[in-house]
């Protein structure tokens, strides 16, 4: 698969690029094509013209290969303002301390900003962006592109996580959904990969130089076979994420960074992991199964990976992948590679785990521990049986629920029949689930961030980490198994300080959890009846109540639906339905008989012979 970015050419290479770096004077480059130019120069180069025009036309799906080639008039815009200093762009609210000591300061912005740090001798948080400035790995250019894409102040999570990993600590980070985690592992990380490639340059001129003053004319090979090697330098950095929909989503972001740093990165798909060379790649974002199977059979180098980033750590544990990120970390071998863990909530047992293979982490915690955040309006919704389900979430539509909005199930085949039936009622709705493939998961996701779909169906696929700015309703149809899905959910909306809301359906079944999703409420500030939060608590060994199956999301009477037949009934039996073949007295028959009288309090029922006697 083709790099394409604005570098000089590899050695051998004929690349119009390394032609513009050694650009005659204007006079003798209007001169040049009449004196030594033939047709196939300019062929070629108008080739590679139409090449770069390809690379900045490029989709922004994660699938190719991305640099920080910046496009003309992003260049243009750079060189405009180039006097201009982004620092100034950047704001600086937090109070100064008149003793001047810089540990009372650090401690005075940890507590304004709730952020809790465990372990030895933490660095000082952030004040601001600007104090990045002159720090390795950190220009101007980078500033520029880090102002001009809104980020001008960093948020508690990015003020801590970002120092840390600058300094070369191995970290566990705590924060609420929405709290900036992605921008406060891809700066520092950014800022490394610059650092590292700007030393390995250092050594190879000076290996270079070293071995070439003898020589007259070999400067300017040297300098190409130079430029060659730190195009083709090892992997530096990689952040493992649980899916494929997280990884673009984070390169979707790192690329906002990398107009003109000539930074290579790229996402490890089947289409990226079939025809690339991984060793030109400077970052890659990857899931761990393929980087897994990868490493092991020797298809990506991972020796010389100096940050090692586990995105949603939490899920990448629980969904059983606990044997390939055991080999991902073994790969990375590396005596001076770091490893960071990132998530919105993290279990016991799961940190338990994590601190067996970091080295002295620090603990960073925005906030409560796993708790939802606070901008987010949170209400429970008594629906009674599952029929209940459908009719409510109508009548919110019919009564003006603000779009978009993003309603979660339990299974991809719950996921299908809601789609079905809303698609029915005219709402412009979509689904993505694990059926889908890649290319009609990526549109689902693209048609919900522009405002095509109003209305997205998904199953827990899209519930970690994914950030859609501008949800404003969160829509719980299945109940969530667990206080840690529920929080994931909910972090959807009321992302980056903007409010949203977030409302759960509940049924009969459902009791035995509403006690963990009630606590999780009130601890975000939410209003919780007080009976909800007297209710006892499941044991954990008790079976929870099943996830309803497919065919269970309509308005329909299950006589009607399923033609006589009562939804999980055996089939071949009466159209009473749910009892053995050809044996009375089940199902609808067991419906259909009258109600007994109940039994007045206070009075016993009156036996044989008192009635004979009345």
């Amino acid at each position: 698969m083709e790099i394409f970015e604005g570098q000089p050419a590899q050695p051998g290479a004929t690349a119009p690029a390394a032609a513009e770096q050694q650009a005659p004077p204007p006079a003798a480059a209007a001169a040049a094509p009449e004196e030594g130019g033939t047709k196939k120069q300019k062929k070629r180069k108008r080739k590679g013209e139409s090449g770069a025009a390809a690379a900045d036309d490029a989709p922004d799906g994660g699938i190719a290969l991305f640099s920080g080639q910046a496009a003309p008039d992003a260049e243009a815009a750079a060189a405009a303002a180039g006097h201009a200093d982004p620092a100034a762009k950047f704001t600086d609210s937090e109070p100064h301390v008149a003793t001047g000591d810089p540990f009372e300061e650090a401690n005075v912005i940890r507590k304004s900003h709730r952020i809790k740090v465990s372990g030895t001798a933490p660095p000082p948080p952030l004040r601001s962006f600007a104090e990045l400035e002159g720090k390795p790995g950190c220009c101007k250019r980078l500033l520029g592109n880090l102002a001009g894409a809104g980020f001008t102040e960093p948020t508690p999570i990015q003020r801590q996580a970002a120092t840390a990993l600058l300094a070369g600590r191995e970290l566990l980070a705590v924060a609420p959904t929405g709290s900036g985690k992605t921008l406060g592992f891809l700066l520092p990380l950014l800022m490394l990969v610059r650092r590292l490639k700007a030393e390995e340059h250092a050594a190879e001129q000076a290996a270079a130089a070293a071995g070439g003053e003898g020589s007259e004319g070999g400067s300017g090979g040297d300098e190409e076979e130079g430029e060659g090697a730190r195009s083709s330098s090892s992997l530096k950095a990689v952040v493992v994420s649980p899916t494929k929909e997280l990884s673009v989503q984070t390169a979707r972001v790192l690329k906002l960074l990398l107009p003109g740093l000539r930074t290579r990165c790229s996402v490890l798909s089947k289409a990226t992991a079939a025809g690339t060379d991984f060793n030109k790649v400077d970052i890659l974002m990857a899931q761990p199964l393929r980087l897994g199977a990868m490493a092991e059979e020797g298809k990506i180098d991972l020796s010389s990976v100096r940050l090692l980033i586990l995105d949603e750590a939490d899920k990448l544990f629980e969904l059983g992948f606990t044997e390939q990120i055991d080999t991902v970390i073994a790969a990375c071998r590396h005596r001076g590679c770091t490893r960071a863990l990132f998530s919105a909530t993290l279990p016991e047992a799961v940190e338990n785990l994590a601190r067996s293979v970091l080295k002295d982490p620090l603990r960073v915690t925005v906030g409560e521990r796993n708790t939802a955040a606070s901008s987010v309006q949170q209400r429970l919704l008594f629906v009674g049986r599952e029929e209940g389900k459908l009719l409510a979430l109508r009548q919110l539509i019919g009564e003006g629920l603000k779009p978009p909005v993003l309603v979660f199930v339990a299974t991809k085949d719950r996921a299908k029949e809601l789609h079905r039936e809303l698609m029915y009622d005219g709402v412009h709705v979509d689904s993505i689930h694990a059926d889908q493939s890649q290319a009609a998961r990526q549109a689902a996701v693209d048609n919900f961030r522009i405002g095509r779909t109003w209305v997205l169906v998904a199953t827990d696929l899209i519930g970690r980490g994914m950030d859609f700015l501008g949800v404003n309703t969160v829509v719980n149809f299945d109940f969530p198994r667990s206080t840690t899905d529920y929080i994931h959910r909910v972090g959807r909306t009321g992302r980056a300080g903007r409010s949203g809301e977030a409302i759960t359906f509940f049924k009969e079944d459902d009791a035995g959890q509403l006690r963990g999703i009630a606590n999780v409420m009130k601890a975000a500030g939410c209003e919780v009846p007080a009976w909800m939060l007297e209710l006892k608590k499941e044991r954990r060994h008790r079976k929870r109540a099943p996830v309803p199956g497919a065919g269970g999301i309509s308005t329909e009477p299950a006589k009607q639906k399923h033609g006589g037949r009562q939804h999980g009934g055996k089939p071949g039996g009466k159209p009473g339905g749910g009892g053995k073949p050809g044996r009375p007295g089940s199902g609808a028959a067991k419906q259909q008989r009258p109600a007994q009288r109940p039994v007045q309090q206070g009075r016993q029922p009156a036996t044989k012979k008192q009635k004979q006697a009345a």
